[in-house]
């Protein structure tokens, strides 16, 4: 299900097949060992990938599956050194990676216990020289290991992924999972627990919170195989050009903001993620607020969860400490530059773009069109048909309102055009764009007061809460209740009081 409902809408650019096999071992086994079962796999892939040899792959590997991967791999890789034909370098010399769901890298203690069943059950279709063989024996286990390292060595194989169950069976649960944690590992690559035994690694049959952790985990390693990152070259030759107009340190992850306590804002943030992920004719979102409703902690929670998705394009955060984020001649060169170290092919396009212009004669409507709108244009497709997303914030502490708003007035312009959605935040500027059907906008200063009130006094809550710890035996009792509703009355609704 998962497969042909959820996968479909994660990765819309993807093209996705299912390969099968024969797993049984107690009944109708058939006598294929993983040598075959990897040729057969490497061989449907070479038949279904001839129009487009040169896409990346990110294989899905579940149990012995993820065994079959890595032979096929070590199949196209050794096959592709000894033969003349380009078949295998269609899938060894291609970028992938792979996601082991409960991969038994070191075999099972289970698995001698079920050649005895197999022989048993012989009769009726029992193979124990099958998977079972395998599972039990660790020098070839251990000497696919040592066959695999290659391939990963050899670079095309960007990421590796091990998730492992932390359930057993109904029949094993005495005893532990079927894969532990230290057989599911490989040694390189994150490792994610998933809360399921064994045969539920593979099975989502909605969109709950394991299903939600395996993409968000899955999303990097395919934002990374479909959009690889510009080389250093490239970058190099990226600077030179814009060389002046880059501003070091206006990125979210450079400045001093703080993000979001947790456990606070989510109501607001869980919109903002929701807006970033759909599919929406409002192509820039605009939160205004007064000064102190945290603005700029969202922007920067934002930032981060936009990360961990894949998505995050750039960010430019207007700082009160760095004058040089208020110059507004230098945020379109900036993005542009953050938005092509994440996209070979964003970086490839300004560069043509730039090949016989001077960034220093241009005016503002030319930098944009010049270094945004045309390098990302949909029709180039920068980011494989995916939409990234700009994030930019605290542009009313710059003097120069007028230039804010013409860059605004440009973004919104252009924003159905670029592969692109734009979050900005700021003190509410002009009422001029609120009629645009691009635009979509949301003042906190209208956003529920008892809602912010619970959000304050659950920060102050934690935090005061923490002070006590570090108190020891004189903080215990601290805070009361009455106390910190005292705070929150005098802080309410302003964040930065609290």
């Amino acid at each position: 299900m998962w497969l042909k409902e959820y996968l479909p809408e994660d990765f819309p650019t993807a093209r996705i097949m299912a390969f099968e096999y024969n797993s049984k071992w107690l009944y109708n086994a058939d006598f294929m060992g993983i040598d075959e079962h990897a040729s057969a796999l490497l061989d449907a892939l070479i038949e279904q990938r001839q129009d487009s040899p040169s896409r990346p792959i990110l294989f899905i590997g579940h149990s012995y599956g993820g065994l079959v991967v890595k032979q096929t791999l070590i199949l196209s890789h050794n096959n592709s050194k000894i033969s003349s034909h380009d078949h295998y370098r269609w899938i060894a010399d291609v970028d992938s990676g792979v996601a082991f769901l409960g991969t038994p890298h070191q075999g099972s203690k289970y698995a001698m216990f079920a050649l005895v069943l197999s022989f048993i059950y012989r009769p009726l279709g029992g193979n124990y020289t099958h998977v079972l063989k395998l599972l039990s024996d660790g020098d070839a286990l251990t000497q696919l290991d040592n066959e695999f390292k290659p391939v990963l060595s050899r670079g095309t194989t960007k990421q590796t992924i091990c998730f492992y169950e932390t359930k057993g069976q109904v029949w094993s649960w005495p005893f532990g999972p079927l894969v532990t944690r230290l057989s599911a590992r490989l040694g390189q690559g994150p490792e994610v627990a998933m809360e399921c035994n064994h045969n539920d690694m593979n099975k989502f049959s909605e969109r709950d919170e394991r299903y939600r952790k395996f993409i968000g985990k899955l999303r990097p390693v395919y934002n990374t195989l479909a959009n690889p990152v510009a080389n250093e070259v490239v970058k190099d030759e990226l600077r030179k050009k814009l060389s002046g107009r880059i501003i070091s340190g206006s990125a979210y992850s450079s400045t001093e903001v703080e993000g979001c306590a947790a456990g606070t804002r989510e109501t607001i943030l869980k919109k903002l993620i929701n807006w970033a992920h759909e599919s929406t004719q409002e192509k820039v979102y605009w939160m205004t607020g007064m000064a102190g409703k945290g603005k700029s902690t969202i922007a920067y929670t934002l930032c981060e969860r936009l990360e961990n998705d894949g998505i995050l394009g750039a960010s430019f955060f207007c700082s009160t400490t760095e004058d040089e984020t208020h110059n507004m001649l230098h945020v379109f060169p900036t993005l542009a530059y953050a938005l092509s170290a994440r996209s070979q092919r964003m970086a490839d396009a300004l560069l043509g773009a730039l090949e016989s212009k001077i960034i220093a004669d241009m005016n503002l409507k030319n930098t944009f069109t010049t270094l945004i709108a045309s390098p990302a244009s949909t029709n180039g497709s920068p980011f494989r048909g995916q939409t990234r997303i700009v994030v930019l914030d605290g542009f009313d502490q710059v003097k120069d309102r007028n230039r804010v708003e013409a860059i605004l007035s440009l973004i919104i312009k252009y924003s159905d055009a670029v592969s692109l959605k734009f979050f900005i935040s700021s003190r509410p500027l002009s009422d001029k764009f609120e009629n645009s059907p691009l635009l979509r906008s949301f003042d906190l200063d209208e956003h529920p007061e008892e809602e912010v009130r619970e959000d304050i006094k659950f920060y102050v809550k934690n935090r005061l809460g923490e002070l006590a710890e570090r108190l020891g035996d004189k903080g215990e009792g601290w805070p009361t209740e009455e106390q910190v509703n005292a705070v929150v009355d005098h802080a309410s609704p302003l964040f930065i009081y609290a």
